[in-house]
Parts: C-alpha cells; structure tokens; sequence
C-alpha cells in the first residue's frame, strides 16, 4: 500500500481551481439559504444543489491512494471542524439571542441536546446545535468509512472495488428514494436519505473512483474541455427542467452530470495562479469555504433581525435582490476573520506546546 500512495502522490501540488470552486460553492450554498426573489433564485438553487455532492467528491478524490495514516489526519480535521462549528453556532446564538430578545440563557437551554438529538446526531447526522452542520457530521463518517476500509487492506495494495460496491448500491437507494418520493407526495424518508449513508458515501465513493479513473475517462470518451463544459452546463440545465417540472429533490439528476464533470475540468487545470500571492490566496480559498459554511446561517440570521428592518428601509424593493449578496460578503469577511482566529490560537498553542 505505501508504494501506491508514494507513486499516485508523486508530485500531486495543490489544485488551486479545484480550492478556488471549494469558495464558489460555499458562496452558492450561501444562496441557498439567503435565495435570490422570483425566476433568479429558482436558477441559483438549480447550481446551490450541486455545491454539497462536490464537496463530498472533492474530499473522495484527493483521498484516492491515502494510506490510513493520511485519512486519519484528515478525519481528525473534519472533526474539529465540528467542534469548533457548534461551538461558534451555540456562542453565535446566544449573542443574538442576548441582543434581540434580553436573554440568551433561553436559547442556550434550548439547544442543550436530548438523548434523542444525539442519537438522531449519530444516525442521520442531524446536528443539534446547526442543522446545516449535517454535511461536517457526514463527512467524517465518510472518512471513517475510508479509513477503516483502508486499515483493513493496509498490507496490500487497496482495491476500492468493494468500496465502489457500497457506494453504488448506496445511490440506488438515494436515487430510487428520490425518485418514488415526489410520486407518492411522501417525503417522510427525506431524513434518511440526507444523510452520510445515502448522498455522503456515494459522493465521496464517486470521488474516489473519478480520482483513480481520472486519465483512462478522459481518454476513452475523449472528454476534452469543451465536452466537459457542455457536459455540466447540460447537467445544470436538467436541473432547471426537472425543477420546474418534477422538483429538485435531495440530488437532482442533473447533478449526477455536472458535478463529475466539472471535477474533472478542474483536476485539468490545476493552475490559476503563479504568483506567491496567488498560491497563498488558493490555500486560503479551501479554508474560508469551509468557514463560510460554518458560519453562514448565523450570519445570515443577525443580518435579518439586526440590520434588514434599517436596509429595507433605505433601499426598500431592491433589498430582496441584495439580500443574498449582502450575506455572501458578510459570510466571506465572517470566514476570514474565523480563520485567521482558530490559525492564531493554534500557533499559540503548539509554542506554548514546545516550550513545555
């Protein structure tokens, strides 16, 4: 196993489009929660839909050839992303809670978890603190599903094919789910299905593969730039047809195109920029997309009941249409400023760290 993952990482630098597409997502994901009024916002949920299924094949992908080691690492991040998402969601909260209603003792009772939330927490990764939080929860069950599966082959070279086994029947399920539900107007298992075991696993597993495939499908179906973009843009557009016709569901179909095809664009074309600056602002983008989706529903939530009532006020029918926007910056600054926070006490800590 460690010669594999010594030659499928030889020489692999960072895709600074792929973290580049990591910040534009979150910003779509922002959209999909603050939404554009009218025919813009139904356009905007048809691209915010796929920004969650590529986080979870971006995070397949580059963990193709990881030996268990290297997965662990990156689970104990997705980990503390976590914690440090339901921390900054219950102190967040408790602000607002404070500034808006007198008290955020109420509210800090109120998102005290009850043994059924923490179960529900383990099962369907319904988070207690944050219910966006969900897709955090996700992927680290998505790692520890990679890493045990790794650990157990850790001898030998691995073979995902009983990985991509799991995966597909996993997305038969989903999609089969996805499918009957809109049918019967019974959306009761929309729970279950939104959840690591049913969109997480098979995204992350879809990853995977595209990560070990990547060249010979490119090769095969002669899958050029042009054919890629179409290939997306024809994904985006089913997307369109089908919410306007069948509802988007938990993963619209058109994401089962545009999602892997875009991936594979930008896995070739690794560089956007050359200068040091612009490596430095690529490393950042995979940081701030993360934090950004930590902290955008809070950010949205002070936006409407601190500020709206005054930007309604001064802009009055075009405030709708700046809402989103107004979100996105507040969420990017928000991100930055977290960012930059959690690097600081860190470095803080390992200093003190050595010195001890």
């Amino acid at each position: 196993m460690k010669g594999s993952t010594e030659t499928v990482h030889a020489g692999r630098q960072r895709n600074q489009s792929i973290e580049a597409c990591k910040l534009l997502a979150a910003g779509f994901v922002v959209f999909l929660h603050a939404r554009f009024p009218d025919a813009v916002g139904k356009l905007t949920d048809c691209i915010s839909r796929c920004a969650v299924p590529l986080f979870f094949m971006i995070s397949g992908y580059f963990n193709y050839g990881s030996d268990s080691k290297t997965v662990g690492r990156r689970m104990r991040h997705a980990v503390s992303l976590v914690l440090w998402g339901s921390l900054a969601d219950i102190v967040l909260g408790c602000v607002l809670s404070e500034l808006s209603t007198g008290s955020f003792l109420g509210y800090f009772r109120a998102v005290l978890p009850e043994w059924r939330v923490l179960t529900g927490w383990l099962l369907l990764q319904a988070h207690p603190f944050g219910g966006h939080l969900w897709y955090l929860n996700a992927l680290v069950i998505c790692y520890l599903f990679l890493w045990g599966y790794v650990r157990f082959r850790e001898e030998r070279e691995t073979d995902y094919g009983g990985l991509y086994t799991v995966s597909f029947v996993l997305f038969t399920g989903l999609f089969l789910i996805d499918v009957v539900s809109p049918v019967l107007n019974d959306y009761s298992y929309y729970p279950l299905v939104h959840t690591a075991w049913f969109l997480g696993i098979p995204m992350f597993g879809a990853g995977l593969f595209l990560g070990e495939h990547r060249e010979r499908l490119i090769r095969v179906f002669g899958l050029h730039d042009g054919k890629l973009l179409l290939i997306f843009a024809a994904g985006i557009g089913i997307n369109v047809l089908q919410m306007y016709t069948y509802g988007l569901g938990i993963l619209p179909f058109g994401c089962i195109f545009a999602v892997p095809a875009l991936l594979l664009y930008l896995a070739e074309h690794p560089v956007v920029w050359k200068t040091e600056r612009g490596k430095k602002l690529a490393a950042k983008c995979g940081s701030w997309s993360s934090w950004i989706y930590i902290l955008h529903i809070q950010v949205i939530n002070y936006y409407d009941k601190l500020f709206r009532p005054w930007v309604a006020a001064a802009l009055g029918e075009t405030e709708p249409l700046l809402r989103p926007l107004i979100a996105l910056a507040a969420s990017v600054a928000a991100a930055a400023l977290a960012e930059g926070a959690v690097s600081s006490l860190k470095k803080l800590f390992n200093a003190r760290k050595e010195r001890n």
